[in-house]
């Protein structure tokens, strides 16, 4: 059982407040109570004496209205109701019972007890009981016989005894109000009492405390010597939180150096780390410290939960430098001696030496397992190709570093920077892609993810291409550690021919590797395919010229896969082989002209679905978008950033493939022709001037 102990005065005190407090609140209800049936006797004392008047009134009515029958049938109906509802009211008043208010709802009425009121009561009845008995006949007899009836009597006696019985009837009016004000003075004296006697309870109870206090005081101050010799000699910062989350005053002399601030007693948590952690971790960490406070849950199990295990936090320096340091916050419970939690312990330490050297080996197996991923993709791969597009890229590097170098003054000028800058990385990204080195597209694939981020914003301005800069040197770095293993791999390379001639004259030629990326991206989208390849090899090209037909065919290939090429199950229903089929092949014609043609067997172009995207943009008018032939549907398709596929994936979604695409056959000043039948097939035929690689031909 729980022992009062120094706690059975105030708790004694708290008793009698409450005692007092439900007593005077039953008192004021009780007296509310008849004071509220009072009212309703006032209310209805006061109509006996409209009452009272208006009999006579009806009287003199019926009297002078005898020769118009309506009229006096009227008041004679106005009588009877009111000597009715009179003397059912006295009869209330007298010994209690049950009438009707003037919202002709039932009331009860309680006998009234009070001296006056009942001898205003009697002297009333003595005059009522004569004055309804020449009343009643009188009703009876018009109802009866009609015209025939005489007033006299009841006249004579209502001019005779009314202004007395209006007298009685205001007489039991005012000894009713008289009883109510006596009950409302008394309800005022109770109310008077009971504040009087809880203001004397407060002091005393006030005054208890004060006594506590100072006893209480003297041990802490001993407690607070021991506490503070202990917290001078700790490695650690200490404190202790309230469920407010404020400070206490015992600290750990350690946590003034950490935080490199002097005043703690009474900060809140949240502003000891306002200005250096991020709003959501601090919002995070209110919530989860809340939770030790509450009984229901077991602090054990929520220690892994900790928001600040591992924190990263941003100091000013006396120099005015930023400084970062790495603490870890822990919390427990701290209880008193009845087992209830009073505060909590935190502790701080500083782990920042312990995180950078975390971060120096995370650093250096990353930097392990994309050496190991590089050696792979280019172990796979024949090192001349590599080499190859590795000479591209640091080409197109050049292009993109003039974009984004240049000045540009206006948002306008800068999304078109962009722009030119992605449909460069976007086919860098399809090359690296048919390569199959898969670190490659994922480095261009998150620069795109912040590109488009960038598009997306209201303002934009230089400073804003700053981290993509930054990235993009870090392609370059990427790059550059490609070409030096490259170098050091030369000679390994499963796919490398000893013969410098013949690999110029086979592996570099657009579809020697082509076979495998198309079979890497019907596997990643759930299709089975077959390419079929011709005149690849034949004819020696310009680099130049090789390149831009290397870009046009991946990214062709791709969007056949992706877009035009139906699933196993599609083809199955539409009765066709459940392999698809791409051909792509380069030909020579007359007037030294280069024709490329890709062809799939597929769903062909997809001119419905274009129009319902290009609708979703919103850039058109839908009744615009309804007029447009396939001609200009298909100029649509080409532009930057239009995709009618649903989700984001490596292989669609950006918008760019057939943007690119443009671009290239702009760089070879080729021609471009499409033709398509639904559920058949779909082709693309590029014809391209034609330029020998005059070095090979040699």
């Amino acid at each position: 059982m729980w022992n009062f102990g120094k706690y059975k005065t105030i708790v004694v005190s708290i008793a009698l407040f409450l005692l007092l407090d439900a007593s005077v609140l039953i008192l004021n209800f009780y007296i509310s109570f008849e004071i509220s049936d009072d009212a309703v006797g006032v209310n209805l004392a006061g109509r006996q004496r409209m009452l009272s008047q208006r009999m006579v009134k009806s009287l003199l009515d019926i009297e002078y209205l005898k020769d118009q029958p309506d009229l006096s049938i009227k008041a004679l109906t106005e009588l009877d109701s009111t000597v009715n509802l009179f003397d059912k009211t006295l009869d209330a008043f007298e010994n209690g019972g049950v009438t009707t208010d003037p919202s002709s709802n039932q009331v009860k009425i309680s006998k009234v007890t009070d001296r006056k009121g009942r001898e205003a009561i009697e002297k009333a009845r003595k005059l009522w009981t004569p004055y309804e008995k020449t009343l009643t006949p009188l009703i009876q007899n018009i109802k009866e016989n009609g015209g025939t009836f005489d007033l006299q009597e009841p006249i004579e006696y209502a001019r005779s005894n009314n202004l007395l019985l209006l007298k009685y009837m205001n007489d039991l009016t005012v000894a009713l109000e008289n009883v109510a004000s006596s009950k409302a003075t008394t309800l005022r004296i109770i109310q008077t009492i009971g504040i009087s006697l809880a203001i004397l309870n407060f002091f005393i109870i006030m005054f208890h405390f004060l006594k506590q206090l100072r006893e209480s005081d003297k041990k802490i101050d001993a407690a607070r010597k021991e506490t503070t010799e202990i917290l001078g000699t700790v490695n650690e910062g200490l404190f202790l939180l309230d469920q407010d989350l404020k400070i206490g005053s015992q600290h750990s002399t350690q946590l003034i150096e950490m935080f490199n601030r002097k005043r703690f007693e009474g900060v809140s948590f949240e502003e000891l780390l306002r200005d250096i952690v991020t709003s959501k971790t601090l919002e995070t960490s209110k919530r989860f410290i809340n939770l030790f406070y509450r009984e229901d849950i077991n602090s054990s199990l929520i220690k892994d939960l900790n928001p600040l295990s591992k924190v990263e936090l941003s100091f000013v320096s006396e120099e005015g430098n930023y400084i970062t340091k790495f603490f870890s916050f822990s919390f427990s419970r701290v209880y008193d001696i009845e087992n209830k939690i009073t505060s909590i312990l935190t502790t701080v330490v500083d782990i920042t030496e312990k995180v950078y050297l975390e971060k120096e080996l995370a650093h250096s197996q990353k930097a392990s397992e994309q050496q190991l991923e590089l050696l792979t993709d280019i172990l796979n791969t024949d090192s001349n190709i590599v080499n190859s597009f590795l000479s591209r890229c640091f080409t197109e590097y050049k292009n993109i570093n003039t974009h984004l170098k240049r000045t540009a003054r206006t948002k306008e000028s800068l999304l078109q920077n962009l722009d030119k800058t992605f449909t460069i990385l976007h086919g860098i990204k399809g090359d690296a892609g048919a390569l199959g080195l898969e670190g490659f597209t994922n480095i261009i694939h998150k620069i795109e993810d912040n590109i488009r981020s960038l598009q997306d914003l209201k303002e934009l301005n230089g400073n804003d291409l700053l981290p993509l800069i930054v990235e993009f040197e870090s392609l370059i770095r990427y790059t550059e550690s490609i070409q030096h293993l490259t170098g050091k791999l030369k000679g390994f390379s499963k796919h490398n021919t000893n013969s410098p001639h013949e690999a110029s004259n086979s592996n570099e030629k657009p579809g020697y590797y082509l076979t495998d990326f198309c079979k890497r991206i019907a596997q990643d989208n759930n299709k089975s395919v077959q390419l079929v390849t011709s005149g690849m090899h034949e004819t020696p090209i310009d680099d130049s010229l090789n390149d831009n037909i290397t870009t046009i065919i991946t990214q062709c290939i791709r969007n056949s896969i992706v877009h035009g090429i139906e699933t196993p199950e599609e083809r199955h229903k539409l009765g066709k082989p459940e392999q698809g089929r791409i051909d792509v092949n380069l030909a020579t014609l007359e007037n030294d002209i280069l024709e490329l043609s890709i062809s799939d067997d597929g769903k062909g172009f997809d001119f419905d679905g274009i129009k319902n995207k290009a609708k979703k943009t919103g850039q058109w008018p839908e009744e615009v978008i309804d007029k447009w032939d396939k001609k200009k549907l298909v100029s649509v398709a080409f532009n930057n950033g239009f995709s009618t596929a649903d989700e984001l994936t490596n292989d669609a979604g950006r918008g760019m493939g057939m943007n690119v695409i443009r671009e290239k056959i702009r760089d070879i000043d080729g021609k471009i022709f499409l033709s398509s039948r639904k559920n058949s097939y779909s082709k693309l035929i590029i014809t391209m001037p034609y330029k020998i690689n005059s070095q090979k031909v040699a």
